[in-house]
C-alpha cells in the first residue's frame, strides 16, 4: 500500500499529473478470492489502486506494519476488518508468493498519421464537446478526469470509441473523485491527492489545490459513479471517426 504523506505544492502538482494518467489495461485489478478480499477492496481502494499493494511481497509482520500505518493515515474500518485485511494480504501476497509478470501494457497499434487539418479538427471537437471540462489534453483542460494526452498508447481505437459510446458505469479507483462538505456548508468536488488522519488535499473542479482539516469536514464521500456521458447520437459518424482518430494518434507526450 502506498504511504500517504503531507505534500508540498510542487509535489501535489506532480502527483496530480500522475494520478490523472490513464492506466494501461494490464493494471486493472484481479484479486484472488478469499476471506478479507472485500474488506481489502473497501478499505484500500478509496485512495489508490489495490495493485499498489498486490505488486509487493511482504511477511506477516511487514503487512501488519503497512496496514496499521494506513490506519494511522486515515484508512477506516473496525478492528476485525483490519485483521482480515492483514491475513488476506499475508496469505496471498507473502514473501513465498511469486510476483506475477503482467502483460505488456502498451497498445501496439500504429499511430494514425494525421494531416494538419485532421489534427485541427480533432482539437476543435475536443473543445466543442466539453471534453476539457474533465480531461486534460496536451496541457489544456481539467485535472478531474484521466489525462488523455497519451490515450493512444494505452487504448485501441475500438476501445476509445466504445468508451465514448457506452461509458462504464463506474470508474477505476485511481480515477475516482471525492465530494467533501465543510462544517460551514460548503461543498467541493475534486480529485484526491493525499489523505491522512489530519488533512485532506485535493485538486478541485477549477484545478485549484485545496487542503482541509479533517476536523473541519462535515461529510467526505468517494464518488465511484462514472460522470462520462455517452456521445451516442451526439456526434455524426464523421465527427466520431475524426475524434477517435485524433485520440488514437496521441501516443507520445511531445506530440502537440
Amino acid at each position: 500500500m502506498k504511504h500517504h504523506r503531507p505534500l508540498t505544492t510542487a509535489a501535489c502538482l506532480l502527483l496530480g499529473g500522475l494520478l490523472t494518467q490513464t492506466l494501461p489495461l494490464a493494471a486493472q485489478e484481479n484479486l484472488p478470492d478469499g476471506a478479507g478480499r472485500a474488506e481489502f477492496r473497501r478499505m484500500c481502494s478509496s485512495c489508490h489502486a489495490t495493485s499498489t499493494a498486490t505488486n509487493q511481497r511482504k511477511t506477516l509482520a511487514g503487512w501488519t506494519s503497512t496496514v496499521n500505518d494506513m490506519v494511522t493515515r486515515g484508512a477506516q474500518g473496525p478492528q476485525s476488518d483490519i485483521e482480515r485485511v492483514i491475513v488476506y494480504l499475508s496469505a496471498n501476497f507473502g514473501t513465498d508468493k511469486p510476483l506475477v509478470k503482467q502483460a505488456a501494457a502498451a497498445v501496439t497499434e500504429t499511430a494514425p498519421q494525421l494531416s494538419a487539418a485532421e489534427t485541427a479538427k480533432g482539437r476543435d471537437l475536443i473543445k466543442a464537446n466539453g471534453c476539457l471540462s474533465c480531461h486534460r489534453v496536451r496541457g489544456e483542460g481539467s485535472y478531474l478526469g484521466p489525462d488523455l494526452g497519451e490515450i493512444g498508447a494505452h487504448r485501441t481505437a475500438e476501445q476509445i470509441r466504445a468508451a465514448m459510446l457506452t461509458p462504464a458505469k463506474t470508474v477505476q479507483p485511481e480515477n475516482r473523485q471525492i465530494r467533501i462538505v465543510t462544517r460551514s456548508g460548503q461543498t467541493i468536488n475534486g480529485r484526491i491527492l493525499n489523505q491522512d488522519a489530519i488533512t485532506v488535499q485535493l485538486i478541485d473542479s477549477d484545478s485549484k489545490l485545496r487542503s482541509f482539516q479533517q476536523a473541519d469536514l462535515k461529510d467526505f464521500a468517494i464518488l465511484d459513479a462514472n460522470p462520462m456521458p455517452s456521445y451516442s447520437g451526439k456526434l455524426s459518424d464523421g465527427d466520431m471517426e475524426s475524434l477517435v482518430k485524433y485520440l488514437s494518434s496521441l501516443k507520445e507526450p511531445n506530440i502537440p
